[in-house]
């Protein structure tokens, strides 16, 4: 699969959501998730969107037609966190705030690359969190949070990062 390279410095005013989406989908494609998560042939790789939906329709014109190790992208809202059980990679909405905990653990159990943007998001167990730097939006990546999560991360995601986090 080929993806643009983004930019990691991208206006927060420019249709941010969009952006979003395009660095979630960037993002996945530089990480690597335990041959068991993967292992259903066919399934399909889904993106999940927690809380309040600002973004599943950029999300979903971002991945059509896009494939990830042979699998469609598909991308579901949920409100409960029991239905993140098949997810890959999970955008928490600012809205999920007093869930949040509960939701980052449950995702972790189940090696979910998870997204946010709360100022207590990598704190709490999230994975890549949104910010907004000089009025650009960047990421902050936890690196402790991707390994209790199981998931390996290239150096080029590292490289589109503000931040990268080791241990807190």
């Amino acid at each position: 699969m080929v993806l643009a390279l983004l930019s990691p410095y991208v206006r927060a005013d420019d249709g941010e959501y969009n952006h979003k989406a395009s660095f979630i989908l960037k993002c996945a494609g530089l990480t690597m998730w335990p041959k068991s998560k993967s292992r259903l042939a066919g399934a399909p790789f889904v993106i999940g969107i927690i809380g309040e939906d600002y973004m599943s329709s950029s999300l979903q014109e971002t991945t059509q037609r896009v494939m990830f190790d042979g699998r469609p992208v598909v991308v579901k809202v949920f409100s409960a966190i029991e239905e993140i059980v098949g997810c890959n990679v999970l955008f928490v909405s600012r809205s999920e705030l007093p869930r949040q905990r509960r939701i980052l653990h449950e995702a972790q159990d189940k090696n979910v690359l998870t997204f946010g943007e709360t100022d207590t998001f990598d704190k709490e167990g999230g994975m890549i969190t949104f910010v907004h730097d000089e009025g650009k939006l960047k990421m902050i990546v936890n690196k402790r949070n991707l390994r209790s999560g199981d998931l390996k991360v290239s150096a080029e995601l590292l490289g589109l990062s503000m931040v990268i986090v080791h241990d807190r």
